[in-house]
């Protein structure tokens, strides 16, 4: 009776074949494991890097920091939109409702004068009844936290 060898299992055909091949096997997996940890562990260290590097938003104590936060504020704010990010305290601890007023529609920012953590800024805004076209309104900015925030009408 002839055993036909290329039907037995690879173990008892070479077992020096079967060794190598069972190495090399286990060599693979570790290393595609490893690759993937260590790509895991640097997607996660750039995370954290890129986490504790995001600068936060700080404005300057000047005039041109003033007019940025005003254009930005009047772009902003648009009919039943929740400004209240951009308010300053005494305006949000307010019940009146005046008091979170501000001039309608986009402004045309002028003059503005600081005096230490407060800033009033002329704005010239459009109106809608009466027989002047625009009007000029001075509102107030307070420096808290950082940002020039909104504090209302003068």
């Amino acid at each position: 009776m002839v055993v036909n060898t290329y039907q037995a299992p690879l173990r008892q055909r070479n077992p020096a074949a079967f060794v190598a091949v069972a190495a090399t096997s286990a060599i693979a997996f570790v290393l595609v494991v490893a690759v993937a940890a260590l790509a895991a562990a640097f997607g996660m260290l750039l995370l954290l890097a890129h986490a504790l590097s995001d600068p936060l938003v700080h404005d300057r104590h000047d005039e041109g920091s003033v007019r940025f936060r005003a254009s930005l504020f009047s772009r902003d704010s648009a009919p039943g939109k929740d400004m209240s990010d951009s308010m300053c305290r005494r305006i949000l601890g307010s019940f009146d409702a005046r008091d979170r007023w501000y001039p309608p529609g986009r402004w045309l920012v002028g003059a503005v004068t600081i005096a230490g953590d407060d800033a009033t800024v002329a704005v010239t805004h459009p109106v809608t009844a009466g027989a002047d076209r625009e009007t000029t309104t001075t509102v107030r900015f307070r420096y808290e936290g950082g940002l020039w925030q909104y504090c209302g009408v003068s």
